[in-house]
């Protein structure tokens, strides 16, 4: 299929956003998406004219996910040859919740994953928390308060930058006006914090239960 909708050949549904038209197949799109399934099914306009129109959505990323859902990946033709930015990474998310494509959602989260980890792993590396940091809101405008995937990847690995003792910390003024600058943001900084403490504590208990048990009852030697 992913031939024919190259060649734009046997086409029965046309995406549009903006002024750019996509010529796919329901097949395709209808078996990945609900949003897609519902439109092609509710009988209304959409269902008589075989179009559907996704008003102003970016060119780019709508041409990105439906080359997802052809390819069960993503082949984008970049001249600069650079990976996709966060905002395009958290924008592909965000259509992928929109649309009701999980898939999609599963593999923006992955890249959002390892862009994140990957940026302390860069000649750049002081400069990366800010890069980071850069993408906070976006992401917290971007997808529905009840998704935790995206925010919850972020606010770890804030935490565990914040507490290692490598170059890529975040530099601590930066992330504290990042946090007055996202109500949201800082009430997740603050709970995960707190819960890291707790599980701390927790795990120092169990450690000095275990020796005050073996000090307590030595081992019988023979």
């Amino acid at each position: 299929m992913k031939s024919y909708y190259d060649r734009g050949e046997f086409p029965d549904l046309t995406v549009t956003c903006g002024s750019e038209e996509f010529q796919c197949h329901k097949s395709v799109l209808c078996s990945q998406s609900k949003f897609f399934q519902a439109a092609c099914n509710n009988g209304f306009n959409e269902t008589t004219t075989s179009r559907v129109n996704l008003g102003e959505e970016d060119p780019l990323l709508v041409k990105i996910m439906l080359d997802f859902l052809y390819t069960v990946g993503v082949d984008v033709d970049d001249d600069d040859d650079e990976d996709r930015s966060l905002d395009d990474i958290i924008a592909l998310y965000a259509l992928g919740d929109k649309y009701a494509i999980p898939s999609l959602c599963e593999y923006a989260s992955l890249d959002f994953e390892n862009t994140i980890r990957d940026l302390a792993d860069t000649p750049q590396r002081h400069s990366s928390p800010d890069i980071v940091l850069g993408c906070i809101p976006q992401l917290y405008t971007s997808t529905p308060d009840s998704d935790r995937t995206l925010k919850d990847l972020l606010v770890e690995e804030m935490i565990y930058r914040h507490c290692s003792s490598s170059s890529a910390r975040p530099d601590v003024k930066a992330l504290l006006e990042a946090m007055e600058a996202n109500a949201q943001f800082q009430k997740d900084m603050t709970l995960s914090l707190l819960k890291k403490v707790k599980e701390n504590e927790a795990r120092t208990r169990n450690e000095w239960m275990s020796m005050k048990s073996a000090w307590d009852d030595p081992p019988m030697w023979k």
